[in-house]
């Protein structure tokens, strides 16, 4: 079951990120079970759920309804952390705009996961 729902995620992953990249994205099957590669090679996902909240804040905050200087402020900073953790894919809720999503990726190499 765990297999299932990360290849799951892998495609739903992949395939909304790649469509609007040029890179080749295949779930390999082999003897040993499925694996996820990215232009060729082994592609693991190291992964979780991302948001943000500045402190003080709730529920009703939306980075994405900010002025860009403190939408790109923010991400640097969030996303420079989690570039150095090791992550290399964030899942999100709905209400991200594309630009933002490609300037991640563009910026930090973090692919973006879009929940429905």
């Amino acid at each position: 079951m765990l297999k299932k729902i990360i290849i799951l995620t892998g495609i739903i992953l992949f395939t909304t990120v790649c469509h609007a990249q040029t890179q080749k994205v295949i779930i390999k099957k082999s003897d040993d079970g499925f694996r996820l590669e990215v232009n060729g090679n082994r592609f693991f996902i190291n992964g979780m759920n991302w948001d943000y909240f500045p402190i003080g804040t709730n529920y009703n905050y939306s980075l994405w309804k900010q002025p860009d200087e403190v939408i790109a402020k923010a991400l640097d900073n969030e996303m420079t952390l989690l570039k150095n953790m090791g992550v290399n894919s964030i899942r999100q809720y709905n209400g991200i705009p594309p630009r933002w999503i490609k300037y991640i990726y563009e910026k930090y190499g973090i692919y973006t996961i879009l929940n429905h």
